[in-house]
């Protein structure tokens, strides 16, 4: 999540004395390219941004010698190009070096501290090993108490930054006490910022997950009506709420409205050059989704195919996001009457998540539930029913034995032992 929400680079204290300083060649050289670089990082012109922050790493060498604070701030922000491009490890090696270097600076800046070790926990989490993230977002928080209290919207913001790694993790129940923990930390000290519509946001992500609509719908409502307070309709996160108000419509049979909304959110996010992001391929999984529901296939798996090359572009090939694309892979085969294709990626989204997820994950369930579909169409109950019966297992304690998917899959060991006689 956190890189679905636009960002401004901030530029830290101890280096704005400078910006209108004009000193040596070098020293220009240094200043074009980080105007330029800055210019078009907000443009999200990533790409053209690397390259002038790289050009005014290389001058800020030999144009700052008695100043070992500026080649700091500038390597900072050619990482955040690196991250914005999907390069995590180049990006996780740059604010590496920068935090390191930023702690040994005769006076330290604290708050530029917070923002690089964040950049560093979700790095982790961007490149799918979520328990690596989540302990070094522990110890930033702990640092975050020490240094700024509980009662600070940076630590409340931290929260939820947590609270998003759990959820990335596939457990919401944890991840929904960090988010309820910063709502109230956003509401003690009476703040309706951004950072207080994404906690609505994720909320509602956790009540759609639990098949609780109503909450859900709230919480959505609720970030919207900040969002629109704070004028920030067009922006990438305006984006990714109303692609998650369109997949509360989704489920609520309301197909039109949602393929209009997620079209917008598409839309928006081209608008803002962000068409080979893994922003981008979440947009195009969901939409995807939707049109399968719409009965689409063709253009479901089109869809879902374009998601996947942006995904082989930056992502390695066991991060979890692949689960959710092969899940839907199999499906698609499956109702195209590709059982073999589709037995192939149950078992690899199974697999995936089985390994990067824990049980309060559905995820795998569904892999289970999808792999017992697909050996009932070939006519091999009793393997139907073997895999039925796992699912129905894991769905137990993921999901409420209320929840409709849990019933689905009740109805589906029924079934099959009904073939079985």
């Amino acid at each position: 999540m956190k890189k679905s929400i636009k960002r401004f680079l901030f530029i830290p204290v101890f280096l704005m004395v400078f910006l209108s300083i004009s000193q040596t060649e070098d020293y220009k050289i240094w200043e074009d390219n980080f105007n330029l670089g800055y210019q078009y990082f907000n443009s999200n012109q990533f790409t053209l941004s690397e390259t002038h922050f790289g050009k005014a790493l290389e001058a800020s060498k030999t144009a700052f010698i008695e100043n070992a604070e500026e080649p700091i701030t500038t390597l900072y922000f050619y990482a955040n190009c690196k991250y914005m491009l999907s390069k995590y490890n180049d990006a996780l090696k740059l604010f590496e070096e920068v935090l390191n270097k930023a702690k040994n600076l005769p006076q330290r800046n604290v708050d530029f501290e917070i923002r690089v070790w964040g950049e560093i926990s979700s790095i982790y989490s961007s490149k799918g090993n979520t328990i690596k993230a989540i302990s070094e977002q522990v110890e930033l928080n702990n640092f975050i108490e020490e240094q700024k209290g509980i009662k600070s919207e940076i630590y409340a913001t931290n929260v939820n930054n947590l609270g998003q790694m759990y959820f990335a993790l596939g457990d919401c129940n944890t991840a929904t006490i960090h988010y309820n923990k910063a709502k109230e930390i956003f509401q003690n000290i009476n703040l309706r910022t951004i950072n207080v519509a994404i906690v609505y946001n994720n909320l509602g992500l956790c009540y759609f997950g639990a098949g609780e609509y109503a909450m859900a719908n709230e919480t959505y409502l609720e970030a919207f009506a900040i969002v629109e307070e704070l004028d920030q309709l067009g922006t990438n996160f305006y984006s990714k709420l109303i692609s998650n108000i369109a997949a509360l419509g989704q489920v609520e049979g309301d197909y039109e409205n949602a393929k209009l909304l997620h079209e917008q959110s598409l839309s928006i996010l081209l608008n803002l050059n962000l068409g080979d992001t893994i922003e981008y391929a979440e947009g195009l999984f969901v939409y995807g989704s939707l049109l399968k529901d719409l009965g689409k296939y063709d253009e479901a798996l089109n869809e879902i195919n374009n998601a996947k090359k942006i995904y082989d572009k930056y992502l390695e090939a066991d991060h979890i996001k692949y689960a959710d694309i092969f899940a839907l892979l199999a499906e698609l085969n499956l109702i195209n009457g590709q059982t073999k294709e589709a037995l192939k990626y149950y078992e690899q989204a199974a697999q995936l998540y089985k390994e990067k997820t824990p049980e309060s994950n559905p995820g795998y369930g569904y892999a289970l539930n999808g792999l017992g579909n697909t050996y009932q169409v070939l006519g091999d109950f009793e393997k139907a029913l073997q895999y039925y019966l796992e699912a129905q297992k894991y769905l137990k304690v993921s999901l409420s034995e209320s929840h409709k998917d849990f019933g689905i899959t009740i109805m589906n060991i029924a079934t099959v032992k009904a073939n079985l006689g």
